[in-house]
């Protein structure tokens, strides 16, 4: 005969696949940025700041010590928007933002041919692109993609974030430069000229001797062919998932427990 099985049991078995769920698994992505697809990217005006209210707020967000990270795609482009609150200083020329994509997401030690970073100086529209080498196992500049855009300027009334000007960045990447993937390594990186200081996603990534950190410690960015949620979408299916698994091995066991009576 087989053993009762209880609600209760039930319940504690869903309970501890919830538990696990919420904070084991979390850990796999807490360095990943779900990018969403947005339709509205077609009406941002690239002038390196947030021009008017809605303009990037149909995008997915992350915030690294009050740096705000706004992301989106659409058709061939990555769209992303840096908001450097902090950096009040406006340094023309001298603060800037990079962001780096592994397009392969292979985390190598050293860049290779996959690897791309993209400046945007503040003050300027002049973007600088940097490309991994096998051979040196270094970033070397290249020549910029045509449709490329990497633009800084100092935020004005309308930000969405502080009404104090500081320094703002807007992104438009090529998805053929990159090679088109759900999943790419991803680092940002924005540097206060004024205060030498350096803030970094992920955020625990220290810079070393001003040079762009190891592929290997970046984080990812994912899914950008796709339109995604702003939530972690794979933790909420394993949950919903895992909910449905507890409930239908409670109702079979139940069943075979009637059945033997």
């Amino acid at each position: 005969m087989t053993p009762f099985i209880s609600k209760n049991d039930s319940f504690l078995k869903f309970a501890s696949c919830f538990i696990i769920l919420i904070f084991i698994l979390p850990s796999a992505y807490a360095q990943s940025i779900p990018i969403t697809g947005s339709i509205y990217m077609k009406d941002i005006v690239f002038d390196g700041k947030w021009t008017f209210l809605k303009e990037w707020k149909a995008s997915s967000l992350d915030i690294i010590e009050r740096i705000y990270i706004r992301s989106a795609h659409l058709d061939n482009f990555i769209y992303i928007h840096v908001n450097a609150v902090p950096d009040t200083s406006i340094d023309k020329g001298e603060d800037f933002t990079v962001l780096c994509f592994d397009s392969k997401k292979e985390q190598n030690v050293k860049p290779d041919s996959n690897d791309y970073c993209f400046i945007a100086k503040l003050g300027t529209n002049n973007a600088v692109t940097l490309q991994g080498s096998e051979e040196s196992g270094e970033f070397a500049v290249i020549k910029n993609h045509d449709d490329l855009i990497a633009i800084g300027a100092a935020s004005d009334e309308n930000d969405r974030y502080s009404n104090v000007p500081h320094a703002s960045y807007e992104f438009r990447i090529p998805i053929d430069l990159l090679g088109r993937t759900d999943v790419y390594g991803f680092y940002a990186e924005v540097f206060d000229y004024s205060k030498s200081q350096t803030f970094t996603w992920p955020s625990e990534i220290n810079p070393e001797n001003s040079e762009i950190p190891s592929p290997a410690k970046w984080g990812i960015i994912y899914s950008p062919d796709k339109s995604l949620p702003e939530y972690d979408l794979p933790i909420l299916v394993l949950i919903l998932g895992s909910l449905g698994v507890v409930l239908l091995s409670s109702r079979y066991k139940q069943n075979l427990f009637y059945l033997n009576r």
